[in-house]
């Protein structure tokens, strides 16, 4: 089944439409031709997917799978030498000595303090991370088959945060293609209690979990949660504290069509928002625009673009980066003074 929606791509010149109470459409947009500098990387990945760039201090993080493997994830840990814009390996986290894994498909996550924490997509315990790389179990977990759920859930979570102490976010779904939602995880002495805050849906009619495919970023210290559809050009925003829910969305200016069913929808339908991060100050969302086929196209001819647009958290658009690669990943440095990015070739420094 297709169905006809009016998507718009962002265009220089547009307004950005906010459908929230209190949230201003009028705000200037700061335009930016941002330049990338090629970052030089010892002992740089064979990168087949790099799902996520986490930058804490001067240390960055890879979050990858690697070429000829399929599903497992490795995290490898860098030093950033801002200067002279170079990442050198540090560690593999989670490898023992034997060569051997502790973990299989590892996420990484932070709590208020910043210390480190992981789990394993489909074994969702919580592991703090040592000074060394290794997964330490802690009583913690995000969901199990005991748990208490609201409804049936499938027992994977792709992203989890920290919410408070033994309270923990995630993304959580149904099985068969059902609905997927934003959950809140509470760990007692003797039971793990999981509750719905919302479903993150944008259509209604259509609520599957993979049409409604994305990726969220979250605020610890102002309890604000935002999620970037894949297919839609929206951030819906999750204000815990207030318990008010809002989508920031961009303006029209294209007609698409949006096909529901097939193989694989993320490949048939146009990619919006491609990747998230955060600091405590701003949100950075990749921008696409265009489907995967175009993008891989562009890039093999060394052209394409992407822009990565900058939010408060309370869903005002800023400023956009217009940059001349097809970025994939995108991370920011806690004080707004670059982005680590990559293009499925290389990565590069974007200075803010």
């Amino acid at each position: 089944m297709i169905r006809n929606l009016y998507l718009k791509s962002i265009m220089c010149a547009s307004v950005v439409v906010l459908a929230a109470v209190g949230c201003s459409a009028n705000r200037d947009i700061k335009y930016v031709s941002a330049d990338l500098q090629v970052i030089e990387v010892d002992s740089m990945p064979d990168i087949k997917i790099l799902s996520e760039i986490r930058v804490r201090n001067d240390q960055v993080y890879l979050t990858y799978e690697s070429k000829g493997e399929y599903g497992q994830r490795h995290i490898k840990q860098y030093v950033y030498d801002n200067k002279f814009q170079s990442l050198s390996y540090d560690k593999e986290l989670f490898k023992k000595d034997d060569g051997c894994y502790q973990l299989f498909v590892p996420s990484l996550f932070e709590d208020d303090k910043g210390d480190l924490y992981s789990f394993d997509r489909d074994m969702p315990s919580v592991y703090s991370v040592s000074a060394d790389g290794m997964a330490v179990p802690t009583r913690n977990s995000l969901i199990t088959t005991k748990a208490k759920t609201p409804y049936t859930l499938v027992q994977e979570v792709r992203q989890a945060f920290s919410k408070s102490q033994d309270e923990f976010l995630f993304i959580g779904r149904e099985p068969f293609g059902g609905e997927q939602a934003l959950l809140l995880s509470r760990n007692y002495t003797d039971s793990i209690i999981v509750d719905e805050i919302c479903k993150i849906t944008y259509d209604k009619e259509f609520p599957s979990w993979m049409i409604n495919f994305g990726k969220a970023t979250y605020n610890q210290q102002k309890q604000v949660l935002a999620f970037a559809y894949q297919l839609y050009p929206t951030i819906q925003f999750f204000k815990l504290e207030e318990d008010h829910i809002f989508k920031s969305s961009l303006p029209q200016s294209q007609y698409l069509e949006l096909q529901t069913e097939g193989a694989d929808i993320w490949e048939q339908n146009c990619v919006q928002y491609k990747d998230i991060t955060s600091n405590e100050n701003h949100i950075y969302a990749l921008y696409w625009g265009e489907m995967f086929e175009t993008a891989y196209r562009e890039r093999k001819n060394n052209a394409g673009t992407s822009q990565i647009m900058q939010y408060d958290w309370d869903g005002n658009l800023l400023s956009i980066y217009k940059v001349d690669k097809c970025l994939e990943t995108v991370g920011v440095s806690s004080d707004d003074g670059y982005i680590i990015c990559y293009d499925g070739d290389k990565i590069y420094h974007l200075c803010l």
